[in-house]
């Protein structure tokens, strides 16, 4: 038989053992989620970014401008790993924010400058362009990047960079009630200065108003920069339907009101597109010539080819 003190005793060591197996599982948790933070974010301590969580963290960590405790802008350089496939269920998200999106595999030693914690230090490669590849996950309705800029209130000049290098762009799709508007299933930028250069956008779609890029000014001064980037199957949906029998893509190219490849609406007279034509391979490379070469910079232009 236990008397009383055996009972207080027996239920101290109870007591104790619930303790310590409660702190032995709430360590074990905090040791998993640390262990799937690392790995997550592993490859863009290591040398270069390969997956869509350690790319939306990367991006994230770099601080937003205009920012009142800071004057100074910062930009970052992110690298991509070669032969990287990133598949992502939802955009990646750039707001007020500068940053250069480069794959490593660009043929020779590259060295990354920037001081963020999670860009690259050192990258070095010999892969082609297009071994960088950002897409779709497999049955998912997704724009690939989301980019809206900050601006400058006395000049209403847009303040943040994007730059595209390297990067092949693939499968993203948005329609008019998903992810913010209908234009630009790979790339949607809104009062944000845009660079692309030795891209491919293939197989994007767009209810509307550009299959693959869309920009807009929103009143703002933003530049567009085109260079060595190709566009091949990208849609615009709700003018493509109709004509969709047999898939013939060359009969949707010559639609003349479809904007495949790129939209650009500017509403601010002093926003520039500028473009290297002869290194550009559009969707529908008549319709993009005789616009660019129309092309006027003035309020009130709206680019669709």
């Amino acid at each position: 038989m236990f008397n009383s003190a055996s009972s207080s005793f027996l239920l101290f060591i109870n007591t104790m053992m619930m303790i310590t197996m409660t702190t032995t599982t709430t360590a074990t948790a905090a040791a998993a989620a640390t262990a799937t933070a690392t790995a997550a974010a592993a490859t863009a301590t290591n040398g270069c970014i390969d997956n869509a969580m350690a790319l939306q963290q990367a991006i994230d960590d770099i601080p937003r401008y205009p920012n009142p405790s800071s004057h100074q802008q910062p930009n970052d350089l992110l690298w991509l790993c070669p032969g990287s496939v990133i598949e992502t269920d939802r955009p990646f998200r750039i707001i007020q924010r500068t940053v250069t999106f480069k794959c490593a595999g660009n043929g020779s030693t590259t060295t990354s400058s920037s001081n963020s914690a999670t860009a690259a230090a050192t990258a070095t490669a010999t892969a082609t362009d297009d071994q960088c590849i950002i897409r779709a996950s497999a049955s998912t309705n997704t724009r690939l990047f989301m980019l809206i800029g900050g601006f400058d209130k006395t000049t209403n000049e847009a303040v943040n960079t994007v730059i595209m290098d390297r990067i092949h762009f693939q499968g993203g799709s948005v329609d008019n009630a998903n992810n913010g508007g209908p234009g630009g299933a790979a790339v949607y930028a809104q009062g944000m200065n845009l660079v692309v250069t030795h891209c491919h956008f293939t197989n994007n779609a767009a209810a509307a108003l550009g299959g693959a890029i869309a920009v807009n000014d929103v009143g703002r001064t933003v530049s567009f920069l085109l260079s060595n980037t190709s566009f091949q199957n990208n849609i615009d949906i709700e003018i493509d339907i109709d004509i969709d029998i047999g898939n013939d893509i060359e009969d949707k190219n010559s639609n003349s009101n479809s904007c495949h490849s790129l939209y650009w609406n500017q509403q601010h007279p002093n926003s520039a597109v500028s473009v290297e034509m002869n290194t550009v391979q559009w969707d529908n490379p008549t319709r993009a010539q005789e616009q660019l070469q129309s092309y006027q910079q003035e309020e009130g232009t709206v680019l669709c080819f």
